[in-house]
């Protein structure tokens, strides 16, 4: 990320925060909705799913949005894996499906996913990008399944295989999600610093029941951060059949792009807005 001050004699940028939006590639209007925010000004980088059937037409449709940097939202819990079930048997059910995430979660615990095969895969995810003409800001994961033991190597090895200069380090800035990846945060903050690789500042997510609440608790927690670098995760979108089939969280994506497009968003963020491309340089 680039230098905290601004310029010669100006005030020091104190707290810096990149606005990400993840699942694009989700569905269609999950995109059509990150396009709208990105064309507002106030989306920076957009985590890409490579995974699913359209991801050549989705890629097209970032074209509207060229100044819009894009991860790799690696994926082992929505839809199917890019490669054939029979070679990640691990990582698959009965149908061929991705298990879903507290599956994972204990299969995982068990001991009974294999780095190998997740490895396989999200190479396989990430070239698909890297083969539609994406130039890879990042890599993140959906449902932050990257920051379990074992997939956090990977998730390196891989970055630095095709030269990519972030991978997420999700650690809460508050809340269940805080306590629940403390312990994998500490721990992939030495890899990333073995790596050369920035170690990410915290985390901040954007709840609420609808669009005026959401915008209201970023007002307090925006009052109360200290200095220093943060990322705001947010998942505006439409909602279509597509979508539906693929995900549970619905009306949760209107609230959140309503509260990103109303003007109070932006001027929240204010001169704390950093664009999304200079992130992967140490700070």
């Amino acid at each position: 990320m680039g230098d905290s001050l601004a310029a010669e004699g100006a005030t020091p940028v104190l707290r810096r925060i990149l606005v990400s939006a993840d699942d694009f590639g989700l569905s269609p209007a999950v995109d059509r909705g990150i396009l709208e925010a990105s064309r507002r000004g106030v989306v920076h980088e957009t985590a890409f799913m490579t995974g699913f059937p359209e991801a050549a037409e989705a890629v097209a449709r970032l074209r509207a949005a060229p100044g819009l940097a894009v991860g790799i939202h690696l994926d082992l819990t929505a839809g199917r894996p890019l490669l054939p079930a029979r070679t990640v048997p691990s990582l698959v059910d009965a149908a061929g499906r991705f298990h879903r995430l507290p599956t994972l979660l204990l299969r995982a615990a068990a001991g009974r996913v294999r780095p190998d095969e997740v490895r396989r895969e999200w190479r396989a995810q990430l070239e698909r990008g890297l083969g539609l003409g994406l130039s890879v800001a990042s890599l993140s994961s959906h449902r932050h399944v990257h920051m379990l033991p074992g997939l956090f190597e990977v998730a390196l090895s891989l970055a630095a295989e095709h030269g990519i200069p972030r991978v997420r380090r999700s650690r809460f800035a508050a809340g269940l999600r805080r306590l629940a990846l403390s312990p994998f945060a500490r721990r992939a903050a030495g890899m990333l610093r073995a790596a050369g690789l920035p170690e990410d500042g915290w985390l901040l997510d954007f709840g609420g029941a609808n669009a005026r609440d959401r915008l209201a608790r970023l007002t307090r927690r925006l009052g109360r951060l200290p200095p220093g670098r943060y990322e705001l995760v947010t998942h505006p979108g439409y909602l279509d059949a597509t979508l539906a089939e693929r995900d549970g969280y619905l009306a949760g994506r209107l609230s959140e792009l309503e509260a990103m497009l109303d003007p109070r968003f932006r001027s929240l963020l204010g001169p704390a807005t950093v664009p999304a491309r200079p992130v992967g340089t140490a700070p």
